[in-house]
């Protein structure tokens, strides 16, 4: 027992005497005791975000790299297509650097045509950062989707015909829409002013969660109205900043509404 007190003591004042370590004036303990390994590669600053279908001869993206911790040697930029093709994309050698990303050149790295995306596929970029010590995966990732630019945010002319009411009565009105997310639009008045001549001034309008849905041009309706009405659209035309749309619910109201954009700009061409 008594030479269990006698070596717990001999510990006790060993550690007391490295505890008691005083770092030089003006200079850290941290510093002294602790040198951080490895680096890590990080982004910033993405530009355009997507990769757009719509215009693929002109499509890419970019983005600044960086490198945290040690110095680099090199960053090492991987692309994996949808969890498939996969390669090296670049090698870069000095940071901060910004990566520009063409569409067609992206592709031909990763051994694939414009025919083989579509909307809902994606990139996924990765970094392997090399210094004197090793080399370091980056736990941050860069995720690019393919998509198509979608510009229908404004306030139309609109000019509503063939009312369900009364097919001799005509309106004219405003149609505003407005953006809920990404290709993802809400209108405010869904009877393009119809109701107003059916139901008289001052009418409820639909609303619920209606919302006009376009991918790469391609139109769909989706929700349904605080009446549980179920809206459907057929694009009779588009010419320059006018659309002809013809629209219908399953309550039985309907109409034949031309909308004008008058921003100076035309419709693209939506489809249904």
């Amino acid at each position: 027992m008594k030479f269990y007190h006698w070596a717990a003591g001999a510990v006790c004042i060993a550690f007391m005497a490295i505890g008691c370590h005083e770092a030089p004036i003006g200079e850290d303990f941290a510093d002294i005791n602790y040198k951080a390994k490895g680096a890590k590669a990080i982004t910033s600053n993405v530009q355009n975000g997507f990769f757009d279908l719509g215009d693929p001869a002109t499509a890419g993206v970019a983005f600044d790299l960086d490198v945290e911790g040690e110095a680099a040697n090199s960053v090492e930029v991987t692309a994996t297509f949808s969890g498939g093709a996969s390669a090296v994309y670049a090698v870069v050698t000095t940071t901060p650097e910004t990566i520009d990303v063409p569409l067609d050149e992206l592709l031909t790295v990763l051994g694939l045509t414009i025919d083989d995306v579509a909307v809902g596929d994606d990139i996924v970029f990765a970094f392997v950062t090399s210094t004197s010590t090793g080399n370091y995966i980056s736990s941050e990732t860069l995720t690019v989707p393919f998509s198509c630019k979608s510009e229908l945010v404004g306030t139309y002319d609109v000019l509503s015909t063939q009312l369900w009411c009364d097919p001799s009565e005509s309106i004219e009105g405003k149609s505003e829409w407005y953006e809920i997310s990404a290709g993802v639009y809400g209108i405010v008045d869904f009877a393009f002013s119809s109701f107003e001549v059916c139901y008289g001034v001052g009418a409820t309008l639909p609303e619920g969660n209606l919302a006009v849905n376009d991918i790469c041009n391609t139109i769909s309706i989706s929700g349904r109205s605080q009446w549980d009405e179920e809206y459907t659209w057929e694009i009779l035309s588009v010419d320059g900043p006018v659309i002809v749309i013809k629209w219908f619910n399953d309550y039985g109201e309907a109409a034949v509404s031309e909308l004008t954009r008058t921003d100076g700009t035309d419709w693209p061409p939506l489809r249904m």
